[in-house]
């Protein structure tokens, strides 16, 4: 649930910023947080 927490997070995050203009970084920031959260969750889930 958490991985699927991040995302929504994020697009709230994106939506808001742009008003502000950021739209574009922030999406990518957001992204990639996303997929550094996910790819942690599945190397614990491995090991």
């Amino acid at each position: 649930m958490a991985p699927v927490f991040s995302v929504l997070f994020s697009i709230l995050l994106a939506t808001q910023a742009q008003a502000a203009g950021a739209t574009e970084n922030l999406i990518i920031a957001a992204a990639q947080q996303a997929e550094i959260e996910l790819d942690a969750r599945v190397g614990l889930a491995i090991h």
